[in-house]
């Protein structure tokens, strides 16, 4: 191995420690957001043989569940697990995807960490979670570093490399397509500089091809099992009723003046450098292909007007693209100023390391899913043998899910997205809408009875008296066939003002504690 080789087994082994260091509390706290716990319900079902979108449903594309099924057999069935995986193994990686972008170079690395630091530096809730878009950026992220340039951008067999990372990139999460867009764009104005069109169309034949590949394997094995048309339904027509659900003009400000701008402040200086060297470099090939994903990630952050910080993800890896060059070339240069912005950045970190350990400080008291309630039911219902049949949450809580280890005891883990009610995530206005005659898509209200009859789970958890997921405008009284479907099958097992717990009445009784 010569020097270069080692420098750059140094630089991995860097990397990979610097993603643990910052996304350090991750490594020790299990519940970050109750979107993973749903995430990771969803890979135990289909390891245990349930078909997603047709026995387990959600809006995220399949990837998602390979990643965190994957992620389950070094560490076991836990989210610490997964956020051990993704620290070590994915963030590095992604990152790593910088260094080769940019040749090797020191400008690479440079590139690379600060990505690692500055994705980790906002609220925990949203950054260190394991979400579909750190699935999304794994592939997305090489499939621009194997077109590093316009000689690579114009070859048909690195356009295919980069349209089949890019196709895997939209299994991870649909705002992939977005980087197929940017790609796209890419490889035109790669042919437009070199006069060469006819390679270019020949480029974008095969990138095109090649994005299309993921998503005929996809649609092939859920075909071969049955659930094409659930998987078209919940991931691509579902997914946009979800997206375009109307919410209010004032909810919408608030979630801006919340999340979207403290975000813009914190990354301000990486939008100043970025756009910067846009406007210096603006017609060479590089830092037209960082603009091109830069905006092309922008509609991915105002999705729904949700402004969830998880949806900023996308927009680091092009901001990073764009500044590290610059600021490393300060090292050389400005060492004052590179001393200035490596303190500002590792400032902010420290912030959000202090802020995020006192939002998790209490469990429960910031971010209900993480309340020990959970995890104490979730033993109970371990231990009870009526469960093993199945539980079902009346709720959005994939967290009791997550705890118990149960099968679910229907389709319908994630209610926020099940369409038996108004109610969608990240609309406040829908969860305090009066119910009224309104009770969701009939089909899916269907298939949740269907289900009820054939799995018959054992134990039936009502949520509806608590807040997690605002779920208290749903009680049961609201939706009289489920009560009595619960009234004629189950017998009240205790519970608190938070949730009520109800076993099947041919359950044995359950073993007293010792």
């Amino acid at each position: 191995m010569g020097a270069q080789g080692a420098r750059r087994w140094w630089w991995l082994a860097a990397l990979v420690g610097l993603s643990l260091v910052v996304r350090a509390q991750s490594l020790w706290t299990d519940v970050l957001d109750l979107d993973e716990t749903a995430h990771l319900v969803g890979a135990r079902e289909w390891l245990a043989g349930r078909i997603p979108y047709a026995e387990f449903v959600n809006n995220k594309p399949p990837l998602l569940y390979v990643y965190y099924a994957i992620a389950q057999w070094p560490f076991g069935s836990s989210l610490v697990g997964v956020h051990w995986v993704t620290a070590l193994v994915a963030v590095p990686l992604t990152a790593w995807a910088l260094v080769v972008w940019h040749r090797h170079r020191r400008a690479g690395f440079t590139s690379a960490a600060l990505y690692i630091v500055m994705s980790a530096s906002f609220l925990a809730h949203d950054m260190l979670a394991t979400h579909s878009e750190i699935v999304m950026l794994l592939p997305a992220a090489w499939a621009v570093a194997v077109v590093r340039d316009e000689r690579e951008a114009l070859a048909p067999s690195r356009t295919l490399a980069a349209g089949v990372l890019l196709g895997l990139s939209v299994l991870g999460k649909q705002q992939g397509v977005l980087w197929v867009v940017a790609l796209t764009l890419v490889i035109a104005f790669a042919g437009w500089r070199r006069a060469a069109l006819t390679r270019a169309l020949g480029a974008l034949a095969s990138f095109g091809a090649g994005v299309l590949v993921p998503a005929i394997v996809a649609a092939g094995y859920f075909h071969a099992h049955g659930a094409l048309d659930d998987l078209v339904y919940w991931t691509l027509w579902n997914n946009l009723e979800y997206a375009a659900n109307p919410i209010l003009a004032r909810e919408a400000v608030e979630r801006a003046l919340t999340s979207l701008v403290p975000f813009l402040l914190v990354t301000a200086p990486l939008w100043v450098i970025a756009i910067g060297r846009v406007r210096e470099r603006r017609v060479e090939y590089g830092t037209v292909a960082a603009a091109a994903l830069l905006v092309c990630s922008l509609p991915a952050m105002a999705i729904g007007f949700r402004f969830y910080p998880h949806y900023f993800l996308q927009v680091y890896l092009p901001l990073c693209m764009l500044a590290g060059p610059r600021i490393d070339a300060w090292f050389d240069t400005d060492r004052a100023r590179f001393r200035t912005f490596a303190g500002y950045v590792v400032a902010l970190w420290l912030v959000f390391f202090v802020v995020n350990l006192a939002l998790y400080a209490v469990p429960g008291r910031v971010y209900r899913e993480t309340s020990p309630a959970f995890a104490e039911l979730g033993a109970r219902l371990a231990a009870d043998p009526c469960a093993a049949s199945g539980v079902f949450v009346w709720g959005y809580a994939p967290v009791i899910y997550y705890h118990a280890g149960r099968p679910a005891g229907s389709r319908f883990v994630v209610l926020a997205q099940a369409g038996l009610t108004p109610y969608v995530s990240g609309n406040l206005a829908a969860a305090h809408e009066e119910t009224g005659g309104r009770r969701g898509v009939a089909q899916h209200w269907h298939w949740l009875f269907e289900d009820l009859d054939t799995r018959r789970p054992g134990v039936f958890v009502d949520t509806s008296a608590g807040s997690l997921g605002r779920w208290g405008r749903f009680p049961l009284t609201e939706f009289p066939r489920l009560a009595s479907y619960v009234a004629q099958h189950y017998a009240y097992a205790g519970g608190d003002d938070r949730l009520a717990v109800y076993r099947r009445r041919d359950c044995p009784p359950p073993t007293p504690p010792r």
